[in-house]
């Protein structure tokens, strides 16, 4: 929850499934004590500083889990080449694809490299085969 209101993630179905096993194994604890379970920590993210200072929080046990892992060969730049030549507009592509303008932008400026999920997502909204995303930085 944030500010009262529920907060959702998109993620790919077996990741949810992995991270659903982790935490039942985080979680257990003998019947006859029914003590409720520890708060996990949060953790503090600082942003760097040539940009904006943004701070994010993430329960502690979570965060390895969440981190976005490597996945090289995809252009950010392709992505963003392309979706110029086809005059499609940033805000509607990530829209589309369900992640926020700005969030897309890092991607195309090479700051983000996000899992396969959000790869093929911004292929389907360029209207491109995933592979023609591959390219040098």
């Amino acid at each position: 929850m944030k500010d009262g209101e529920p907060e959702y993630a998109i993620l790919p179905y077996q990741e949810y499934q992995r991270l659903l096993q982790a935490a039942r194994q985080q979680q257990v604890t003998p019947a006859s004590n029914p003590t409720p379970p520890p708060q996990p920590e949060r953790v503090a993210v600082q942003a760097q500083p040539a940009k904006p200072a943004v701070k994010s929080e993430q329960p502690a046990p979570i965060v390895d889990e969440l981190r976005e892992t490597e996945k090289p060969g995809y252009s950010g730049k392709k992505a963003a080449s392309i979706r110029e030549q086809k005059n499609l507009d940033l805000k509607m592509v990530a829209r589309g694809i369900g992640i926020s303008p700005a969030y897309l932008a890092q991607i195309e400026a090479g700051e983000r490299n996000p899992g396969e999920a959000i790869w093929r997502n911004i292929a389907r909204e360029l209207h491109v085969d995933q592979d023609d995303l591959k390219g040098a930085e």
